[in-house]
């Protein structure tokens, strides 16, 4: 599954989520005939040349989904009108889609087909697995419980007919329908020679697969414009099709016209939302059903976990049937009737496990050897069933959280646009050169936030779309960078983002889950360590944000870095410099500036200038680190030197003494910094910020001696450096735009009459 698919069927499935809530929303899912076709094929599909084709069998999705209609977890499966005719026809004049039984020897794929998953299976210490490495021979196991979810549905019925006779007469899974639709009224609608002409340019040969499948698009067309009058009141159509053609197809008309194969957006107006869907839908559909009862569940994972002494007995061998349906019984009572567990009760237990397990027993040669083993593995998943039930639910709260908490990107980019040229570097001028990221990193951050910005005009339909699909990527890159071990280059990018937009909390949530998850991986080394040291400190840095900031979870996160990174490299003196320097300032209450602190900044600054001092000399030691490689051989480190001079500058300004900032290291700092101005490798106008606070914080002092005239010279160059400096991302950003240090300057520094002469004395003098 693609992740950018992954992404769009949670979205989907949120949305539907909430209407269901709101409308009692039902839908209508239809397969394409192709699909159904191959419901009912069997293992014929999977043939080339009568040769079963394995490295197909695993990557392919749409078997997933075929196993899990057989099933019929999804329901009635239903055909458009078209689509029915087409099938009906191929079940009855096309012979080609249905070989004679006797052209395969069944226990001959079977056997083929066993032999390719007995592989897969670890076999470490099969037949008698001891105690302490039996849970790790099942989470192995576990890993390839898809791969056998769909064996299991392949192997048994094997031909055709059975199949066809379990799909439609036993279990009714899927519905054919003879209510007299004349599809040939579906000519009329404009959308069918669209569809047509467009199939019959890519497909050619295939006049009457073409043709039929024009016709369920206008039927579809037709289905969707009556459900879009309806207010929500009639079934929404949802169509599912495996054909690559016909998926094209959909696609670009969709693309052509966003109002056509769609239904609108329920809070979004200018937004539609397609109502095709490809495999990740299904495969994610039963799992994110369970959502709607996240409280119920979550309760019930609490209440399981104080039972757990009792739920660890299901594991001795007496109790293989009777206890699992205690288990089944007590989590069910725990839970609800709300909560359908049917999905995970299926594929961990009897479709996963038990109906597989009895068809590869008879391939086995030591059936009464490896008997035990098996039935140990089934026990097994019944007592942990609990572990995969919170697991999904886990990761579809996240994504939840995760869309939810980013919803407003688009509103803030069009005020970051209001009033902000793009950089050329982004990933530099915002900030973010202070977390050391690798070119990789920066490339993908500079490449998003320009597609952001470029694709933000309301009225522009395309631009509109190119915008959500950005935004779009950028969740892709936090839902997959947490989810999956090696994707930290990806989450980096994510939350460097959403550093620029402000978004803390949800920093913080991303990288507490893939800490986790991944905790082992990074104590062992196995990520690269200038990335975890890029991780670490926007982790840190965003925890020093947040309202409900606990010191002593900052300090864990703090000595982790340390203990992974090292300390003898000045990025990590950088990184862990601006994550305390975030620390005391969030601990002093955003002290303005030290000559002024109310009573209660006055204790807190006292108490905590001890963080204050050592992120100042983390910086010094980073610049000396510098200072020995000889910098200016490299543009890259001559950057970051004037960067950590730049910080060294700033942090002093805000926090320290009005000695240290009349030291002879401090002047000759911000006289290095001052030089730079006109050095376009460099200087950054976020430098200006930093000079213009150091004139402002002269000027307060000055106007506290009574020296006028100097406060107001020192005023001047202030604001002289606020009409250049760089302009923050969002308002929420401290940085010193006009507005804000015109208001500082107005409530401390007196400017009334009397500085005004003096102003006016400074020029006429």
């Amino acid at each position: 599954m693609s992740n950018a698919n992954n992404l769009s069927v949670f979205e989907y499935q949120y949305i539907e989520d909430q209407l269901k809530e709101k409308y009692n929303l039902k839908r209508k899912i239809y397969f394409d005939s192709c699909d159904v076709i191959t419901m009912i094929q069997g293992i014929w599909h999977f043939n080339k040349d009568y040769h079963f084709e394995w490295g197909k069998f695993k990557s392919r999705k749409d078997v997933e989904i075929h196993a899990i209609a057989q099933k019929g977890w999804l329901g009635n499966i239903n055909l458009l009108k078209p689509h029915q005719d087409e099938l009906i026809f191929k079940l009855t004049n096309d012979d080609s889609n249905f070989p004679d039984k006797n052209t395969f020897s069944k226990d001959e794929v079977d056997s083929e087909l066993l032999f390719n998953l007995l592989k897969e299976i670890p076999k470490e210490n099969f037949k008698n697995p001891k105690s302490d490495n039996f849970e790790k021979y099942v989470k192995e196991l576990k890993v390839n419980s898809k791969l056998l979810f769909k064996s299991n549905s392949i192997l048994n019925p094997f031909f055709w007919t059975d199949r066809y006779n379990q799909l439609f007469d036993e279990k009714n899974i899927i519905n054919l329908t003879f209510n007299g639709i004349d599809h040939t009224s579906f000519q009329t609608c404009d959308i069918f020679q669209k569809t047509l002409t467009k199939l019959e340019r890519i497909r050619k040969g295939k006049a009457f697969s073409n043709y039929m499948d024009a016709l369920a698009i206008a039927q579809l067309q037709v289905e969707v414009d009556v459900f879009k009058k309806s207010n929500f009141s009639q079934d929404l159509p949802i169509f599912f099709t495996g054909a690559r053609y016909l998926r094209k197809v959909m696609l670009e008309l969709f693309e052509e016209d966003p109002l056509a194969l769609s239904y609108p957006h329920p809070t979004k107006p200018n937004k539609h939302l397609p109502i095709f869907r490809f495999e990740s839908f299904f495969i994610i559909d039963p799992i994110f059903n369970l959502s709607e009862t996240d409280k119920a569940i979550y309760n019930a994972v609490e209440d399981i976990r104080l039972i757990k002494e009792d739920l660890t007995n299901l594991i001795s061998t007496e109790y293989l049937h009777s206890e699992a349906s205690i288990l089944e019984t007590k989590v069910r009572d725990l839970i609800g009737e709300d909560a359908d567990l049917e999905f995970f009760n299926k594929m961990w237990l009897n479709g996963g496990y038990k109906d597989f397990i009895d068809a590869i027993l008879k391939y086995i040669n030591y059936y009464d050897t490896y008997n035990d083993s098996i039935e140990r593995i089934i026990k097994f998943k019944k007592a942990n069933i609990k572990e995969d039930f919170e697991k999904e639910l886990e990761n579809t709260s996240l994504l939840k959280d995760i869309i939810d908490k980013i919803k407003d990107i688009h509103s803030e980019t069009m005020i970051i646009k209001s009033d902000y040229n793009l950089p050329e570097h982004p990933s530099n001028d915002f900030g973010l050169l202070r977390f050391s990221f690798r070119s990789e990193i920066k490339s993908t951050i500079d490449t998003l936030i320009y597609s952001l910005f470029e694709n933000l005009d309301l009225n522009d339909i395309d631009n509109t779309s190119l915008f959500n699909s950005s935004v779009t990527k950028i969740i892709d890159l936090l839902f997959v960078g947490v989810t999956k071990a090696d994707k930290l280059i990806e989450l980096i990018s994510g939350i460097s983002i959403l550093w620029i937009y402000s978004k803390y909390d949800l920093i913080v949530t991303l990288c507490t889950a893939f800490e986790k998850k991944n905790f082992i991986l990074i104590k062992e080394g196995s990520l690269n360590k200038f990335d975890i040291n890029s991780f670490y400190s926007i982790f840190a840095a965003s925890f020093a944000h947040s309202d409900n900031l606990k010191t002593e979870d900052f300090n864990n996160i703090i000595n982790n870095h340390q203990s992974f990174i090292g300390i003898n490299d000045y990025r990590f003196k950088l990184t862990r410099s601006f994550a305390l320097f975030q620390l005391w300032y969030h601990h002093t209450l955003k002290i303005v500036i030290p000559e002024h602190p109310t009573s209660i900044q006055k204790k807190l600054q006292k108490r905590h200038n001890k963080i204050l001092r050592e992120s100042i000399n983390l910086l010094l030691a980073a610049i000396k680190i510098l200072e020995n490689k000889g910098f200016e051989e490299d543009n890259q480190l001559k950057k970051m030197y004037y960067y950590l001079i730049n910080n060294f500058l700033y942090y002093n300004i805000k926090g320290a003494s009005f000695k240290s900032i009349e030291s002879n290291r401090f002047i000759g700092f911000l006289t290095v910094l001052r030089d730079a101005e006109f050095n376009t490798v460099v200087w950054q106008n976020r430098f200006y910020d930093t000079i213009g606070w150091y004139y402002y914080r002269l000027a307060y002092v000055y106007q506290v001696k009574g020296e006028l005239k100097l406060a107001c010279e020192n005023r001047e160059k202030a604001q002289s450096c606020n009409n250049k400096s760089f302009k923050g991302p969002t308002p929420k950003r401290e940085l010193s735009n006009y507005i804000q240090l015109k208001n500082i300057l107005k409530e401390f520094l007196s400017i009334g009459e009397e500085c005004n002469k003096a102003h006016n004395n400074v020029y006429i003098k």
